[in-house]
C-alpha cells in the first residue's frame, strides 16, 4: 500500500489547490455534502451529495439544498419527514467553522489521487513501485 505519510502530504497539498467548481485559490478545499431531498407522491429521492470543493461552494450547495427541500421536499410521506432534517444538516453545515482539520472523505480522495497519480507513472515507465517517490 501507499504509505500514510504520503497520503497526508498530498492532502495537505490538495487543499490549496484551486476549486474545481468556482477556480478560486486558497479556498481550503474539502469533501463538503449538501441534501437536496425532492418528493411527489410516492416518489422521494433523498438527493445527498458530495462535492470536492471550497467553502463558499459548499455553502452555496447547502443554500440550494435547503431551498430544495423547502420547495420540493415535502410532498410525499417519507419527504414530510426526511426534508426537516435535510434542512437542518444543511444550515448545521452551512454555519459550521472549518475546523482545519483533514476529514476523512478528503483524505480517501488524495488517497486515490496518489494512487492515479503512480499508475499513470507506472503505465509510462516512470515509476518503481517498490520505491518511494515524493512528488
Amino acid at each position: 500500500g501507499i504509505p500514510a505519510d504520503v497520503i497526508i502530504d498530498r492532502a495537505h497539498r490538495m487543499r490549496l489547490e484551486p476549486c474545481p467548481l468556482c477556480g478560486t485559490e486558497g479556498g481550503m478545499l474539502d469533501v463538503r455534502t449538501s441534501e437536496s431531498p425532492v418528493s411527489f407522491l410516492w416518489f422521494f429521492s433523498g438527493g445527498q451529495q458530495s462535492t470536492l470543493c471550497c467553502r463558499r461552494c459548499g455553502d452555496r450547495a447547502n443554500l440550494v439544498g435547503i431551498a430544495t427541500a423547502l420547495l420540493m421536499g415535502w410532498w410525499s410521506i417519507p419527504g414530510f419527514f426526511v426534508t426537516p432534517l435535510a434542512i437542518y444538516r444543511n444550515w448545521r453545515r452551512f454555519r459550521a467553522a472549518d475546523s482545519g482539520e483533514l476529514s476523512a472523505a478528503f483524505v480517501h480522495q488524495a488517497r486515490l489521487r496518489v494512487a492515479r497519480e503512480l499508475a499513470d507513472a507506472g503505465a509510462a515507465g516512470r515509476c518503481d513501485y517498490s520505491q518511494r517517490e515524493d512528488a
